[in-house]
């Protein structure tokens, strides 16, 4: 029996099993030809089902039954190259940053300095102190303007100010303001 005469039996009350069993069957075949891998593959037919499952009942079809469900079958798959894509530049990315860095990377004796050169930041400005502070345990601009009651404007002046002074510091071990 063919997806369209299943869809037509679905819908006169016979149970989804059978349909989404073929559907599955004939799913994985073809996401296996365009994917190549048998587990990203039943991951992304899995991905469509859930979606066909969700809003089959309440479509109007304008094609076949057959051909909406292997388009949403295809756009998963598309979703599946775009997302890994984006992970494959990303770790180019980083790698490409990580070798291109590699040779700053504090070593023992420059993490000892940043750490010297930071109390001594905190010493003389405390504001300044918590600013970088701040920024380094992740919080975004809106955050720590509201915290410090800073405009967004201010606190990108005090930053360059307490990353100048630390390079400055990193630079002679001295602080000067």
């Amino acid at each position: 029996m063919n997806i369209n005469d299943l869809h037509m039996h679905v819908c006169g009350g016979a149970p989804e099993e059978e349909l989404f069993g073929t559907l599955r069957e004939r799913f994985e075949q073809f996401a296996l030809r365009r994917i190549g891998n048998a587990d990203d593959a039943k991951d992304v037919v899995q991905n469509a089902l859930i979606v066909i499952a969700r809003e089959y009942k309440q479509m109007e079809f304008t094609v076949s039954f057959s051909a909406w469900a292997y388009r949403v079958l295809e756009i998963r798959i598309l979703d599946y190259y775009r997302t890994r894509d984006r992970q494959v530049t990303g770790l180019k990315r980083l790698r490409a940053d990580k070798d291109q860095f590699a040779h700053i990377m504090p070593t023992g004796d420059l993490k000892s300095r940043l750490i010297s050169c930071l109390r001594k930041l905190h010493q003389v400005n405390r504001r300044y102190a918590r600013i970088i502070n701040l920024r380094y345990q992740g919080y975004q601009t809106t955050e720590i303007c509201k915290a410090l009651n800073l405009t967004p404007n201010g606190l990108y002046v005090a930053l360059s100010r307490a990353r100048s002074i630390l390079k400055k510091c990193l630079e002679s071990g001295e602080l000067h303001q």
